[in-house]
C-alpha cells in the first residue's frame, strides 16, 4: 500500500499543477479559441494523471478498474484536441474543419469503449509499482488512430514552418512543434499494457512540456482580440474571394471563398502570380493594373474571367484597392464577385 501510495504521489501533484495552470489561463484568455483549447489539453492530461494516480494508491480492483476507465477516456481525447489546437494555432482551423471533427468524433467513440466497456482495459494486473491496466482489443486501433493524429499534426507544423517566411513565426512553429514532440515520449507507457515491465513515468516529460509551454506563454501571450487578431476570422466569413498581393502581383493572403469559388488550395496559390488565374495574357492583367492604382485610385465593379482549378472560365466583378504607406504602394487587396449568375439572369 505504501508502495502505491508513493507511485501516485507524483501523478497526482501534477495533476492538480496542470489543473491550477489550465484554471489561470482560462481565466485570463477564455475570449481566444487557442487558449480555450490549450485548456482542454492540460485537463486532459490532468484527469488522466488523476486517474493513475488513484489506480496507483489503491489495492481495490474494482476502483483501480473506474480510475483507470476515466484516466483512459481522457487520453481518447487528447489527439483530436492536440490537432485541433495545433490547427487553429496554425491558422489552418477553417479549412481543416472536417478533419478537426471527425478526430473528435473518433476520440468520443474510442472514450466512450473506455468507459463502459472492457474493450480498452482489458483486466487490471498487479505490478511493483501497483496496478495498471491490461491493454484491450480496442487497445491497438486506438493507438493507430493517435500516431496518426500526432503525426498529421507534426507534418502540418513542418509544412507551415517551412513555408512561412516570418522568422518569428518560424521560432513560435518550431517551439511548439519541439514541447508536442517532447510530451509525445509519454506514450511510452502504453507498453505496460502489452505486458511490459516498464515504470509508466510520463509525468516527467509532461513537467518538460509544462516548462516549455509556460516559456513560451510567458515570452508570446496569447494576445487580446483586436483588428488584427481577429482578420482571419473576418476574411473567412465574406462571400467574395479575396486576394491580398504584394507589389510584384503575386498572392500573400486568400480566404476561405477563393477556395470555394475556385477551387484552389492556399498551396496552389500562395506566392504566385495572381495573373495565372487569369484568361488574357496582355497589358491589361491585375499586377500590370497595379501601376495605374496611384493614379486613377481603386478600382470597382471591372468585369474580368478567372480560371477555375479545373480549367473551365467564371465571369467575375473585380474591385482593387492599393495598400501602402503612404509614400510608397506596397501590393493591393483584390476582391472577386461570382456574377454567374447575375449574367445568367441577364440573358435569359
Amino acid at each position: 500500500m505504501f508502495t502505491g501510495i508513493l507511485s501516485a504521489l507524483p501523478w497526482a501533484v501534477v495533476a492538480i499543477a496542470l489543473f491550477a495552470l489550465a484554471a489561470v489561463i482560462y481565466t485570463r484568455q477564455k475570449a481566444s479559441r487557442v487558449a480555450v483549447l490549450f485548456c482542454w489539453m492540460i485537463v486532459l492530461v490532468g484527469v488522466w494523471f488523476m486517474g493513475f494516480a488513484v489506480m496507483f494508491s489503491t489495492t481495490d480492483v474494482d476502483t483501480a478498474t473506474i480510475a483507470a476507465r476515466l484516466a483512459l477516456g481522457a487520453i481518447c481525447f487528447l489527439p483530436a484536441a492536440i490537432y485541433d489546437f495545433t490547427a487553429t494555432a496554425l491558422r489552418l482551423q477553417s479549412s481543416r474543419r472536417w478533419l478537426i471533427r471527425a478526430a473528435w468524433i473518433v476520440g468520443a467513440i474510442f472514450s466512450a469503449l473506455s468507459l463502459f466497456t472492457h474493450s480498452m482495459a482489458a483486466r487490471m494486473e498487479p505490478h511493483s509499482w501497483g496496478l495498471y491496466p491490461a491493454a484491450g482489443i480496442a487497445t491497438i486501433p486506438f493507438l493507430f488512430y493517435f500516431a496518426g493524429a500526432l503525426g498529421t499534426q507534426v507534418i502540418e507544423g513542418i509544412i507551415e514552418w517551412r513555408r512561412t517566411e516570418d522568422a518569428k513565426r518560424r521560432r513560435r512553429v518550431a517551439k511548439l512543434m519541439i514541447s508536442f514532440i517532447v510530451v509525445y515520449i509519454a506514450a511510452l507507457d502504453w507498453l505496460p499494457m502489452f505486458g511490459f515491465e516498464t515504470r509508466p513515468l510520463a509525468y516527467v516529460p509532461v513537467i518538460a512540456f509544462m516548462l516549455i509551454a509556460w516559456g513560451t506563454i510567458r515570452r508570446h501571450r496569447f494576445q487580446p482580440i483586436t483588428a488584427a487578431s481577429a482578420a482571419r476570422e473576418i476574411l473567412d466569413t465574406m462571400a467574395d474571394a479575396l486576394f491580398v498581393i504584394d507589389a510584384n502581383g503575386c498572392i500573400r493572403v486568400t480566404n476561405h471563398s477563393v477556395r470555394e469559388v475556385f477551387g484552389y488550395r492556399d498551396s496552389d496559390l500562395l506566392g504566385r502570380a495572381i495573373d495565372k488565374l487569369e484568361e488574357i495574357d496582355g497589358d491589361d492583367t491585375i499586377s500590370r493594373t497595379l501601376r495605374d492604382l496611384a493614379k486613377r485610385g481603386a478600382i470597382r465593379d471591372q468585369e474580368r474571367r478567372l480560371r477555375h482549378a479545373d480549367g473551365h472560365a467564371i465571369s467575375v466583378s473585380i474591385s482593387i484597392s492599393p495598400v501602402g504607406d503612404g509614400s510608397a504602394q506596397q501590393g493591393a487587396v483584390v476582391i472577386a464577385r461570382d456574377i454567374r449568375d447575375r449574367k445568367r439572369t441577364d440573358e435569359e
